[in-house]
């Protein structure tokens, strides 16, 4: 939260907002270094020079959509968990998790987000895809110290796949797990899921895509396919530049979920071929404090 408009404020008040390690030392928090961002809402705090208390009053943590974008892009590896893990590159193949003729399947996350260079959040977006025939959620839980879930709500195009945005409450660098539960039609197609966790309470638009996409500069965005062609083989060679991770979990759909991140500044376009796909585009960020 803000620190105070007016009266008592503290170096302790300073430190509980922006972090930093006993002894304080005010020269430790100016703008731009290694606790204050260049966002932090308070323009009084100054880069360099003379520095007191009182430049703090109504100073607050947040990041920029820039910021968010280009700690995912440089953490991809650490941040997403797809499935049973497998991180050692971009490209992540692997046959599961899946139930192949069963009605209900369940999966859990594991994250360790504690050394994460965005600190001092108070929200942060859960995103889940499953596919399957008829693919359908039943319940998810973010787990963690002091997390707790806002609201939800369900992206999908209508075939074999949904994905679902999270809103969260608390330190993103605290979560722990996320359970998913989901339902399916007993065919003979592969059911999974996956799950990634971004720093930040994000706007979210689901785009059904047969073709090319385009992107917005400094957005994040998670995609499931239900089917077609070489299946999610070939988003690797189409991302148009932006960072990538992969999970392929199939049967005979193809399917697979994958994750963008454009921490560029200008749109970027790609191609699904012919797959058939659901991407949440992750846009307009509220403060992360």
């Amino acid at each position: 939260m803000a620190l105070p408009s007016s009266g008592p404020i503290t170096l302790a008040n300073i430190q509980t907002e922006f972090g930093g390690a006993n002894p304080i030392g005010l020269s430790e928090y100016y703008r731009g270094g290694a606790y204050v961002p260049d966002s932090t809402n308070n323009t009084s705090v100054p880069t360099t020079g003379a520095i007191s208390l009182s430049n703090f009053y109504n100073a607050q943590k947040s990041y920029t959509h820039a910021q968010v974008a280009s700690y995912m892009d440089a953490n991809l590896l650490n941040t997403f968990r797809w499935c049973y893990g497998g991180d050692a590159s971009y490209d992540v193949f692997i046959g599961g998790p899946y139930a192949r003729y069963v009605s209900y399947s369940t999966w859990t996350a594991s994250f360790s987000l504690g050394s994460a260079s965005i600190t001092g959040t108070t929200k942060f977006t859960v995103v889940v895809g499953i596919t399957g025939s008829s693919a359908n959620f039943g319940t998810t839980s973010v787990s963690g110290s002091g997390v707790s879930v806002v609201s939800q709500t369900d992206y999908s195009s209508g075939y074999e796949m949904v994905i679902r945005v999270i809103d969260c409450e608390g330190d993103f660098r605290n979560v722990t797990s996320v359970g998913v539960g989901w339902n399916r039609s007993g065919g003979n197609s592969g059911s999974w899921a996956a799950a990634m966790v971004v720093p930040g309470r994000w706007a979210a638009s689901n785009i059904g895509i047969v073709g090319s996409y385009t992107l917005g500069a400094n957005t994040l965005s998670f995609m499931t396919s239900g089917y077609g062609g070489d299946g999610p083989v070939g988003w690797i060679t189409n991302t148009g530049g932006m960072r990538y991770k992969q999970c392929d979990a199939w049967w005979y759909n193809n399917g697979g979920a994958g994750a963008f991140v454009n921490a560029g500044s200008t749109a970027r376009t790609g191609s699904m071929g012919n797959l058939v796909v659901d991407l949440v585009a992750l846009t307009a960020m509220s403060s992360t404090n």
